[in-house]
């Protein structure tokens, strides 16, 4: 039997989700129906079309469609000269869950060795440790606006490392990578290499969990850093439909990379699991994000609910006399607030969601005790009523003193 890790997040997610009354855990912008993605995108549902495609596999890599649009995200929003995806280069897979395990399912095993950020979506640590690799942490810190060091990146490779995972933006932090901090990951991961193996022996995969790109924290596209698979011809990017899109429902994701041995490799091993996405998925994805819809949806998000609640939350913070604190996110959809004077949050949070029926995340479940991971993408309302229940209960268990300046 596989030894598998409990996920504590998503354990903590499935007990408490649909028993609250307030939800301020949600890591999605606020999710869109079809006639909303219609009006966002300006274009007409397709539902004749679809209802004339033959329930078949369909092509097991993506439809041409799918492929087209996902490639055209990663070439339209950057600015600049740098390699070109292809659709040939896109690999379509069941949400970003289902690319991030398929990539570690085709790529390590025993012998090999990963650097893992952390905190991290522990699918990303846990999974590769499955399957049997040596998973060293790469920890990130909050004096350093968790950003990985560099210098302790090049401690941590070893000569038989076959990956590196980061994550940008980053999940639960919001910190984002910029293209010259990628450049310089990169040049570390392959000069370390190179010296364990003068022979020219292929570098590390980097994968960059891309599922939060391209929400940052700017309408200014021209400051958007580039991906990791513009920056390196091993890099490997993974994302979906759902969080920056607002298209859970359609559990709809991908892997990118210039590496056509390894999409050949992912088309291998998926011959044993899901072998491919559902047709009406791919052809609603095709539509909502092809001809340009993925850049109307994110600009719907960052302007209605992003930015502004990113404002808030800002506003919420510096107005606690450091009550709460944080690292300001520069990206995504996702922040850690330190709690002032509280060690144990697993037994705060617990207490706090039957004190006021709102969903937080214990900062245990990434290896960050003395935090909460909050959403501030997804309902409005709720996060202005959460927030103020969060004050109202630090402000009533005295973890702060009265009044707060808000």
């Amino acid at each position: 039997m596989v030894n598998q890790e409990d996920f504590l997040v998503e354990r903590w997610m499935d007990e408490f989700e649909t028993t609250v009354q307030y939800q301020i855990a949600e890591t999605c912008c606020a999710s869109l129906s079809l006639d909303e993605v219609s009006a966002i995108t300006g274009k007409p549902l397709p539902l004749a079309e679809i209802a004339q495609i033959p329930l078949t596999y369909g092509a097991i890599p993506g439809t041409a469609a799918a492929r087209e649009a996902i490639s055209a995200i990663y070439n339209d929003s950057v600015v600049g000269s740098v390699p070109k995806v292809t659709p040939e280069q896109v690999l379509v897979t069941n949400g970003a869950i289902g690319g991030n395990f398929l990539l570690y399912y085709s790529l390590v095993g025993p012998g090999d060795h990963v650097v893992v950020v952390d905190p991290i979506y522990q699918q990303l640590q846990s999974v590769p440790r499955m399957f049997g690799a040596d998973v060293s942490l790469l920890h990130l810190e909050e004096d350093a606006g968790y950003l990985p060091d560099l210098a302790k990146l090049k401690s941590l490779l070893k000569s038989n490392t076959k990956l590196v995972i980061i994550n940008s933006p980053h999940n639960p932090t919001g910190a984002v990578l910029s293209t010259l901090q990628l450049e310089q990951i990169v040049k570390i991961v392959k000069d370390t290499y190179k010296e364990f193996h003068p022979d020219g022996t292929e570098p590390p995969y980097i994968q960059c969990d891309e599922v939060y790109r391209p929400v940052f924290l700017t309408t200014d596209e021209s400051t958007w850093p580039l991906s990791i698979v513009h920056v390196y011809e091993r890099g490997v990017s993974t994302s979906s439909a759902t969080k920056a899109y607002g298209l859970a429902g359609l559990r709809f994701g991908w892997v990118v990379s210039r590496d056509a041995a390894l999409i050949e490799d992912c088309l291998k091993h998926r011959d044993y699991n899901t072998i491919s996405v559902g047709l009406v998925d791919d052809a609603l994805a095709a539509w909502a994000l092809g001809n340009g819809g993925w850049r109307k949806l994110v600009q719907h998000h960052l302007t209605t609910i992003v930015l502004p609640n990113a404002a808030k939350l800002e506003e919420y913070v510096t107005s606690s006399n450091g009550a709460v604190s944080y690292v300001k996110p520069t990206g995504g959809t996702v922040v850690l607030l330190k709690i002032g004077g509280v060690k144990d949050t697993v037994s705060f949070c617990r207490d706090f969601i039957a004190a006021k029926s709102v969903l937080v995340v214990p900062g245990e479940t990434f290896n960050k005790p003395g935090t909460i991971r909050i959403g501030f993408a997804n309902k409005t309302a709720d996060l202005d009523i959460g927030l103020e229940l969060l004050k109202d209960y630090l402000v009533e268990k005295r973890f702060v003193p009265s009044p707060w300046n808000l």
